[in-house]
């Protein structure tokens, strides 16, 4: 179906049964619908997120995350099961582990607040 013969599907339905559709495509669809679907609705909220997203994560927190994760992991959570960790989050510890290594190397990267370049001699 292209543009035109959704839009004229569209015109044959109520406002309230446009409402509906959409509904059911944001609240069935991916996170990614969602997020598409919100950006939509209000575009002041997608550039706060493209903000944020472009803003390098605080390095005390990512540390506070990898210990805590460290800490889960060498006692055996991720493996044997614990109230700590959920059934899901168990089956994806990978994807912590790399989301946590990604999150360390961007805070690498970025310049701490509290540290002073040393100045280069040139």
């Amino acid at each position: 179906m292209n543009r035109d013969e959704f839009f004229a599907k569209l015109a044959d339905r109520s406002a309230d049964q446009v409402t509906k559709v959409m509904w059911n495509l944001y609240w069935r669809g991916s996170a990614q619908m969602r997020e598409r679907i919100e950006a939509e609705l209000d575009p002041e909220q997608k550039e706060a997120r493209k903000r944020a997203a472009a803003e390098p994560p605080d390095p005390d927190l990512v540390l506070l995350d990898a210990r805590t994760f460290a800490a889960l992991a060498s006692s055996g959570s991720y493996i044997a099961g614990d109230r700590r960790v959920s059934p899901r989050e168990r089956s994806q510890w990978r994807v912590t582990f790399r989301r946590l290594a990604a999150d360390a190397l961007e805070a690498l990267r970025a310049e701490a607040p509290n540290r002073r370049r040393k100045p280069s001699r040139c």
